[in-house]
């Protein structure tokens, strides 16, 4: 079981998970401050508890805190059916990441991701931090609205891909070509590598490698900075194009 303990997180898991959720805990006299949580538990047919301040904190890991959610953790999403998807989709969406290890760079990339529409994340099983507490926590929710794939082999997993028609497109930066000068609209798939860079195997299975153009005396930007430079980029070009 995981807790959330975060307002935007518990009402996220609620909403697109509520089968996963066992209880709603409240602490005694918050009762109304938990009021929003508690209609939507109703609604959801999600089962609530108010407790002591004493088995509250004890249950609460004595976190500073005046409800939680206790929670099933979030499965990943098995290969076939997220191909499946994205065969639906007319122009998809998803980023790809040679390996995370850093909870608060997961965290917030899985934020960032909940705020556009994304069809999708790839990650490595080996090189990827596991989805815990805190991750979820700094994703704020975010996490909940995002589709999870975790795959044996990338670069493998990269050539499925391109027999859906996706286009795949690497950051990095010794890229060869600003972000800003490449067309994102249609199908792509960007591949961004760890926190200390992308895999040689996964970097010559991209179609392109792109940079985000950055100061030549500190090129180096955070790995979740990143990815939601590049998701907006994304997203910018997509909606200029429809307009």
């Amino acid at each position: 079981m995981s807790f959330l303990f975060d307002e935007r997180e518990i009402e996220e898991a609620l909403k697109k998970r509520p089968s996963s959720v066992r209880r709603l805990y409240i602490k005694k006299g918050k009762i109304h401050l938990a009021g929003r949580l508690i209609e939507i538990a109703k609604t959801k047919g999600v089962q609530y508890r108010i407790l002591p301040d004493v088995a509250f904190r004890k249950k609460a890991k004595s976190k500073n805190v005046n409800f939680f959610l206790e929670v099933e953790p979030k499965e990943y999403m098995e290969e076939g059916l997220f191909e499946r998807n994205l065969k639906k989709r007319k122009d998809p969406l998803v980023f790809a990441f040679d390996g995370i290890y850093d909870p608060q760079n997961f965290g917030n990339i899985l934020r960032s991701a909940g705020c556009f529409k994304l069809d999708g994340i790839i990650l490595p099983k080996d090189r990827t931090c596991p989805i815990t507490e805190k991750v979820m926590e700094i994703s704020k929710g975010g996490y909940e609205r995002v589709n999870l794939v975790r795959v044996t082999n990338l670069p493998r997993y990269l050539e499925k891909l391109k027999d859906l028609g996706i286009k795949i497109l690497a950051l990095d930066e010794r890229g060869e070509k600003d972000i800003y000068e490449e067309n994102l609209k249609g199908g792509i798939c960007v591949v961004l590598g760890r926190e200390d860079g992308l895999r040689r195997l996964t970097r010559q299975k991209c179609d392109s490698v792109l940079r985000i153009p950055t100061s030549s005396e500190f090129p180096s930007l955070n790995l979740a900075t990143s990815f939601a430079i590049a998701l907006y980029e994304v997203i910018r070009q997509r909606k200029s194009a429809s307009v």
